[in-house]
């Protein structure tokens, strides 16, 4: 509930506002508090005002939006290389409070999705920016009737694997989860997560994951970024949040891409629009990480089998155009209509590529082809009942499966271990600094 006073805009109470402590993200609005109290945190030291819109409506006078001023510090810890908990208001769910008692956390393992998970209370509690075997101090953010979600205060037993973050605007920025984790035991991590998912929820035990692919460049590594223009500002949104953060320099750009960004926020961009910036005549279609790419591509190559291909949401033809030459038939299907005219405008003489949804178009296609080795590359949400159902009554010799989500890459091939063996798993570092992992399971039909 609102604190005790007046508010500024219309001077009747401030309880009359409904204003709740539950941010609603998804609707655009940071909900915050009522208060002109002013704050210090710990070891920070320093002082900033933050104004939270509240995005609702006062009861009396009608005036929507009123902002209210919440000063806390914003200075970078000494230890965990964030900033103090006013960097997490803009994305809690919950507005902090200083009534709301600091917890010491051990955390015991990194979820996907990177937050650290560790007890309080016997409650599982989600820290962001912590490794496992930190014990950390918290604040409690969200409460859910399982979990709760906290803020990092300070790191009060680092972890050996802790390292500093290079980029000024990590803790706020969105896009990274892991600058605050030497780089090898971020590859420990991601690995770990794609076994965990494995074992869980595919019921995988036998399978050994190997260690994960690094990606040649840990920074620098995109050739192209999408930034957006609001309010003065040009950059990325906060995490878990609709507010934008200026944005100078991207580290994990080129530096061809975070020449272009210098350049057009000289120029300008109108308020609401977004602009991708590549590195040279590059399309929609490419790969982010060149070199993560090239190596993905040669792994998937040496598990083919035979002399035909089906290359299910083949994209532009990323994979098919690479192995065509090799091949005597390659059948691409895609539901995106300029990625086929892409792929078609690429293709040799033995590609085809079918517009269309895979689960529509996978049985049809299979049955046509009976091909030697089966490609899947699905978006996050993994594979249809459909897919598999099609997959199992035309089985082709071998299965590369190439997945961005560990948990729907397991809970589809036990979906499809009727018909198959799991050989091998395989993750890739496509975006390093990053909570996202890329994984090639290769099957084998039984």
């Amino acid at each position: 509930m609102a604190r005790k006073g007046k508010c500024h805009k219309c001077h009747k109470p401030k309880n009359a506002h409904t204003v709740t402590r539950r941010a609603r993200l998804e609707g655009g609005h940071n909900v915050g508090v009522h208060t002109a109290d002013t704050e210090r945190h710990g070891d920070h030291g320093g002082r900033r005002n933050i104004e939270l819109a509240t995005g609702v409506q006062h009861s009396r006078c009608g005036s929507e939006r009123h902002s209210h001023r919440y000063p806390l510090p914003i200075t970078r810890h000494r230890f965990c290389g964030i900033f103090s908990p006013v960097a997490f208001v803009a994305f809690s769910r919950v507005a902090f409070s200083r009534r709301d008692p600091a917890i010491t956390v051990t955390i015991d393992d990194i979820a996907f999705g990177g937050d650290g998970v560790g007890r309080w209370q016997h409650e599982v509690t989600f820290v962001p920016f912590t490794i496992e075997g930190e014990t950390v101090q918290a604040t409690v953010v969200e409460r859910r009737r399982r979990f709760q979600r906290a803020a990092l205060v300070r790191v009060l037993k680092p972890s050996p694997h802790r390292a500093d973050p290079p980029c000024p605007y990590f803790g706020r920025c969105g896009g990274c989860a892991y600058q605050h984790m030497a780089y090898p035991h971020q590859l420990e991590v991601k690995r770990a997560q794609v076994a965990q998912a494995l074992r869980r929820i595919g019921q995988f035990r036998e399978v050994e994951v190997a260690p994960a692919v690094p990606s040649p460049q840990p920074f620098g590594y995109r050739n192209r970024i999408t930034v957006h223009a609001e309010d003065g500002k040009l950059g990325f949104y906060e995490l878990r949040s609709h507010t934008l953060l200026d944005i100078v320099r991207c580290p994990l750009a080129s530096e061809a891409v975070n020449a272009k960004l210098a350049e057009l926020r000289r120029r300008g961009l109108p308020p609401g629009a977004h602009r991708t910036l590549r590195e040279g005549a590059g399309t929609t279609f490419e790969q982010v990480n060149d070199g993560v790419a090239r190596l993905l591509l040669e792994y998937v190559g040496r598990h083919l089998c035979g002399d035909s291909l089906v290359d299910a949401y083949c994209g532009s033809g990323f994979f098919a155009h690479a192995f065509a030459p090799r091949l005597r038939m390659v059948a691409g299907i895609e539901w995106s209509e300029p990625a086929v005219a892409s792929a078609r405008r690429n293709a040799c003489a033995n590609e085809t590529y079918h517009l269309g949804d895979v689960a529509a178009l996978l049985g049809e296609v299979l049955r046509a082809t009976k091909p030697d080795s089966l490609l899947l590359d699905p978006p996050a949400e993994g594979l249809g009942p459909e897919v598999i159902e099609q997959t199992l009554a035309q089985p082709p010799a071998r299965i590369v499966y190439v997945s961005c989500n560990p948990a729907t890459l397991a809970r589809d091939l036990s979906r499809l271990a009727p018909g198959y063996r799991l050989l091998e798993v395989q993750p890739f570092d496509m975006f390093p600094q990053t909570a996202e992992v890329e994984a090639a399971a290769v099957l084998g039909k039984r």
